[in-house]
């Protein structure tokens, strides 16, 4: 996905991708899932968490709390899966479901001044880049965060972000430019620039 271009001192956010539908085996999981296939029903839940723990995981920087997030989100894809478009891709939604389900935990250990919410190391071999990436994340506020998750993970634009997350588009589409700012000017450019 192209990176947002600088135009006369504002930041354009690319154009975004049309929406792509689902693939033929996804439609054909989740038919044979609708008819009560309890393996049709497996292979869809552990494809959803595959990607909702991707999503939490960069939402959350834990990977205990990302594997209990993509949990309860799969049980909400699974507990709505009757109401779903099949000719809609399953990323993007589990996506939104994660993003917004880690949002709530986020906001939940705020309010009770938690901070077990901290990365810990998981370090399966040659993953030092993703933790550096998802390290970078923490960063950002967790509004910012879900913001650029639900863009870069997501592939959605910031009308729908704007829309999933209640707030106007152009507050997206500002938050968004600042949060990319700082993750650009984070350790990541850091040591890009001394190697």
């Amino acid at each position: 996905m192209p990176a947002p271009r600088r135009i006369q001192g504002e930041v354009k956010e690319p154009k975004a991708q049309p929406t792509p539908s689902a693939t033929t085996s996804e439609r054909r999981l989740l038919r044979s899932a609708r008819r009560g296939s309890e393996e049709a029903t497996e292979q869809i839940a552990e494809l959803l968490w595959r990607y909702a723990y991707a999503a939490a995981l960069a939402m959350l920087g834990s990977p205990a709390a990302a594997s209990d997030v993509a949990q309860d989100s799969v049980m909400k894809a699974l507990d709505s899966l009757e109401r779903f478009d099949p000719r809609r891709p399953l990323r993007p939604w589990i996506n939104r479901i994660a993003t917004n389900t880690a949002l709530d935990l986020l906001r939940s250990e705020r309010r009770r001044g938690d901070v077990s919410l901290k990365a810990e190391p998981v370090a399966p071999q040659g993953a030092e880049l993703l933790l550096e990436v998802i390290e970078s994340l923490q960063g950002l506020e967790p509004d910012v965060r879900s913001m650029v998750v639900l863009r870069h993970l997501g592939g959605f634009d910031s009308s729908e972000i704007a829309e999933i997350l209640g707030l106007k588009a152009t507050t997206v589409r500002s938050a968004m430019s600042r949060g990319l700012t700082e993750l650009a000017a984070g350790p990541l450019t850091a040591k890009e620039t001394t190697s």
